[in-house]
């Protein structure tokens, strides 16, 4: 395992060391999909791999086999690290679903297009266009782009529901298909997409059991949780926060059909466009309310639906590697796993052995580091080291900067992707990467748009905004230093970074105080 370098090369803001300009200009030496050497691609090279972000929802850092393994099975998730590059310090852009989902895709912070922060309704006014998405941004050299899963960015959906078209969706933002849902399944519009219409009006308005049974990872299978359930076959209520689905619908199934849809998606995509790379987001609803495990998953952890959740999210990544394996393409395709936020319920969670954010404080919605510390790794056989880690701390937003260096991507205006640092270094030689994002700040906004700055691991909560936090020292956050004496000329600066990310357009515009400086008083 090779740990990062803490010496920065200059580069800042500058995507891995190379500017904003430079990418601009990208002309370099093009590999078609990835080059013949496996693991060793030249930080020097564009390259086209195939990309695949299976995308989770609400999964802390602790929900892996690797520590949980006494209550979880997920081994394809385990194997996936193995054989890839880890990010021990990765982390979503927010701790709640949809600035999460905006940020991954397009490079820029949520707040900066809500102030007001927070999940938005499967109705809402769509946040995405006039934004470049990576979806857009890949187009733009080649690839075909494909989602499948959970939107929760906004759609206009049309009161006529059975022949309408919904606008705004993933195919009005750069993907060429999209099979989905509006929001999460605790929304209304409860239906599949298929592209920009429904594939049956969603119009059943039916209760949501608030009280479902057995969905606590507990070996009590009597105890309750504070969540809900969606009983099939519906039945039409106004009582029990009523939300409208489709007739056919079922929450257990999800998963299911997302992962169906996703793999033919990519074996039409083979059979019709194998001259051009693909983009794939599959974005699924595990281990989000309601734990809906599929038939074959439910009641087989005793530790409950949650549990079930999760070991069948891994059977779905395992169905998607398979898939790619058996085109021929998994050397060639570079797979990124990650989560929207931490998990929900976590205190009921820890009562009964599961760890979901492992050491660290929080859950969903928090500014704690188990609010938005995520799993997040990354294979490509033909690009990247096997059994890799790296230490310092990467979002989510730097994908966009990320695909744009490896690909040679043109950015199309300066605002494309403006808080997002490339991290192609780390990806393509780790052993000589550098700190991407010394001298700038990591972000993190929860659910009312309240943010936390991250200046090498010297965290300023702005709920907390008398102390700071130091995680090398004190990871799991349950020791502080007050901003007073010595520490409040760097505390005042830390402020200061905090009204500057809100107040700059761009993220390269904001600078980090000396942290060494810091450490040493």
């Amino acid at each position: 395992m090779t740990d990062s370098v803490r010496k920065n090369d200059g580069g800042g803001r500058a995507h891995g060391g190379h500017s904003r300009a430079a990418i601009l200009t990208a002309a370099l030496l093009l590999c078609h999909h990835a080059c013949d050497v496996a693991g060793a691609v030249a930080c020097s090279e564009t390259v086209k791999p195939n990309v695949l972000i299976f995308y989770t929802d609400d999964q802390g850092f602790g929900d892996r086999e690797k520590y949980n393994g006494d209550i979880l099975s997920m081994p394809n998730l385990e194997t996936l690290a193995e054989n890839g590059l880890e990010f021990t310090n990765g982390h979503s852009a927010a701790t709640v679903c949809t600035p999460s989902r905006f940020a991954i895709l397009t490079g820029v912070y949520a707040f900066r297009q809500n102030p007001s922060g927070g999940a938005v309704e499967s109705d809402a006014t769509p946040m995405v266009p006039g934004h470049a998405t990576l979806a857009s941004l890949l187009k733009t050299v080649g690839y075909r782009t494909y989602m499948s899963g959970k939107w929760h960015l906004g759609m206009d959906i049309p009161e006529d529901k059975e022949n309408g078209e919904i606008n705004g969706g993933p195919v009005d933002v750069g993907f060429d298909e999209f099979f989905g849902i509006p929001a999460s399944m605790n929304y209304g519009n409860l239906a599949y997409i298929r592209d920009s219409t429904f594939t049956e009006p969603p119009d059943v308005y039916t209760a949501k059991d608030l009280y479902a049974q057995s969905s606590c990872p507990t070996k009590k299978r009597g105890k309750f949780c504070k969540t809900f359930s969606l009983e099939f076959p519906y039945s039409d209520s106004s009582k029990g926060h009523p939300i409208s689905v489709g007739a056919s619908f079922r929450a257990d199934y999800c998963l299911s059909n997302f992962t169906y849809e996703a793999i033919r998606m990519i074996q039409d995509h083979m059979t019709s466009y194998s001259d051009q790379p693909f983009f794939m987001y599959l974005s699924v609803t595990a281990p989000h309310l309601p734990h809906a495990p599929h038939p074959d998953f439910a009641g087989k952890n005793e530790y409950g639906a949650y549990a079930d959740f999760l070991e069948e999210i891994d059977f779905r990544l395992g169905q998607v590697l398979q898939a790619l394996q058996d085109l021929g393409i998994q050397d060639e395709t570079l797979v990124i796993y990650t989560s929207d936020n931490g998990p929900e319920e976590k205190k009921d969670f820890v009562k009964t052995g599961l760890l979901s954010t492992s050491i660290y404080k929080g859950e969903k919605r928090d500014l704690w580091e188990g609010g938005h510390r995520v799993p997040f790794i990354m294979q490509w056989p033909d690009g990247i080291e096997a059994g890799t880690t790296w230490t310092e701390a990467v979002s989510q937003v730097d994908l966009f900067a990320t695909l744009a260096e490896m690909t040679g991507a043109t950015l199309a205006s300066d605002e494309d992707g403006r808080d997002s640092f490339s991290i192609w270094q780390p990806m393509c030689d780790i052993a000589s990467a550098s700190n991407v994002r010394e001298g700038q700040p990591l972000v993190i906004e929860d659910d009312k748009a309240k943010l936390a700055v991250v200046c090498d691991d010297i965290k300023f909560n702005s709920k907390k905004k008398s102390r700071l936090y130091d995680l090398q020292e004190h990871p799991e956050e349950n020791k502080s230093a007050k901003i007073w004496g010595k520490r409040r000329k760097f505390g005042k600066a830390m402020k200061n970074i905090w009204k500057e990310v809100q107040r700059n357009g761009h993220s390269e515009s904001t600078l980090c105080p000396d942290t060494d400086a810091y450490r040493n008083l």
